[in-house]
């Protein structure tokens, strides 16, 4: 069986690596760009699906110490 973190919106919103305030959140689930989980009633969100609003931004040549 696979087991997943489970997190509610308020704990998500506490993740430091996410760094998203709560109603954020509330607003992501709302327009379906976060899956929810139903879990006896309360909603719940998987790690995976956090993880996927995490984007690598590549650097620019300015940033990384070279000319522009």
């Amino acid at each position: 069986m696979i087991t997943e973190e489970l997190y509610t919106v308020r704990e998500a919103s506490e993740l430091p690596w996410l760094r998203l305030k709560f109603w954020t959140i509330w607003d992501l689930l709302k327009k379906g760009k976060l899956q929810k989980t139903k879990v006896s009633g309360k909603t719940l969100i998987r790690r995976s699906e956090l993880e996927k609003l995490i984007v690598d931004v590549p650097k620019s040549r300015a940033q990384l110490g070279g000319q522009k």
